[in-house]
């Protein structure tokens, strides 16, 4: 909570229709064979999309989560917008570089 009230941290609202889209994408990575895609990992992914898209840049999504960084890499229209951070890996996935 402190960083929160040292604006260390920035707490973003929803973007609109996040569930609606949050499940399209979890539609379309069952489509793909990319099963493991959970409602709330799609939710995240697409929060990430919208708040760069939002920016007009790129932002960093840091997780551990395989399936997330995965989808990343797999499709690059999400690269133009939004990197995969894993941090006890200390990796960063550039889905334009695979």
């Amino acid at each position: 909570m402190e960083w929160i009230e040292n604006d260390k941290i920035i707490v973003l609202n929803q973007p609109p229709k996040l569930i609606e889209n949050a499940l399209t994408y979890v539609k379309f990575a069952t489509r793909e064979k990319r099963r493991g895609l959970k409602a709330w990992d799609s939710a995240h992914l697409y929060h990430a999309y919208y708040w760069a898209r939002s920016l007009d840049s790129q932002v960093f999504l840091v997780t551990t989560d395989d399936i997330i960084l995965r989808m990343l890499v797999d499709y690059r229209e999400y690269s133009k917008y939004v990197l995969g951070l894993d941090p006890y890996l200390r990796v960063t996935y550039y889905p334009f570089i695979t």
